[in-house]
């Protein structure tokens, strides 16, 4: 995770959720962003497997931005 600290509270969730419903069009660079997001989420997740919060706004993230296949 190195510097980058990653977190995510409900109101996080519900954001998240509400961009899922509106289900804009994403540009590539944002996209990237999200992608270096998700990296910095996965691997707070790694250490912190019980954070069911983290583990939804991981999940959410990866279908919002497209971010699949994910390794």
């Amino acid at each position: 995770m190195g510097d980058n600290v990653v977190i995510v509270d409900d109101g996080d969730i519900f954001l998240l959720k509400e961009l899922r419903k509106i289900s804009p069009d994403i540009r590539p660079h944002v996209r990237e962003e999200a992608m270096k997001l998700a990296l910095d989420l996965k691997a707070y997740i790694s250490q912190n497997i019980e954070n069911s919060v983290a583990n939804l706004g991981f999940l959410l993230l990866l279908s919002i931005y497209g971010l699949t296949p994910f390794n």
